[in-house]
């Protein structure tokens, strides 16, 4: 009786997570397949070669990115009803401070997460002074007011060594373990990020948005 619920759990549990699974693995397959169509091999993929491959790859991540962030402001818009204008503020912060960290201040993987989850907090918490006191339109106003601050202060010339101002922030090297090609080419240039990111972004849409998650009012 055991086995025959254990397996009809599984059976559940692949129904309902089939669509998810078979994404990560179509990303996952999708640079080796389009490096075979083009013609590389499968070191030069690994190595993050230029090529349709690695184009396919970047253009898949930065979908996935800006799928990462529609979830998120439909959590706020949708689920809330809160118009806000200084969301993309959240994102610049993470993208900022992973970048200042690793490069900058070459803290490790581990502490730059813990970093950027501190900052997250400090930046909620300066929301969560001002935005309770305020609704509506003036809500929205408040919100594009405090990005609008944040803007400038990445483009001053206090923190543009950091940040890079208008030419943005460069330069920023991926931690050791995303170096997966090794075996292929003994003195890289580059890590070979989008291996490891293009799963991962497809995995962590799939689940934030999947059915039951979150509900609309």
């Amino acid at each position: 009786m055991t086995t025959i619920s254990a397996t009809r759990t599984e059976r559940s549990w692949l129904r309902a997570n089939g669509p998810l699974i078979a994404t990560v693995l179509f990303m996952i397959a999708l640079p080796f397949v389009v490096a075979m169509l083009d013609g590389q091999s499968l070191g030069d993929v690994l190595a993050n070669e230029t090529g349709n491959a690695k184009f396919i790859q970047g253009l898949m991540i930065e979908i996935f990115v800006l799928a990462i962030y529609a979830i998120s402001y439909d959590l706020i818009l949708g689920i809330t009803g809160l118009l806000s204008f200084g969301h993309a503020m959240f994102f610049a912060v993470g993208a900022y401070g992973t970048g200042i960290m690793l490069k900058s201040l070459e803290w490790n993987i581990a502490a730059t997460l813990v970093g950027i989850i501190v900052l997250g907090f400090m930046q909620a918490f300066l929301f969560a002074i001002v935005l309770p006191r305020v609704k509506g339109i003036t809500f929205a106003l408040v919100t594009l007011g405090l990005a609008s601050v944040f803007h400038i202060v990445v483009q001053s010339n206090e923190v543009s060594k950091y940040t890079g101002a208008d030419v943005g922030l460069q330069g920023v090297i991926a931690p050791a373990f995303l170096h997966v090609y090794r075996a292929f080419q003994p003195l890289p240039d580059r890590p070979d990020v989008d291996s490891f990111g293009l799963p991962g972004l497809s995995s962590f849409c799939g689940f934030a948005h999947r059915p039951g998650m979150y509900r609309h009012p």
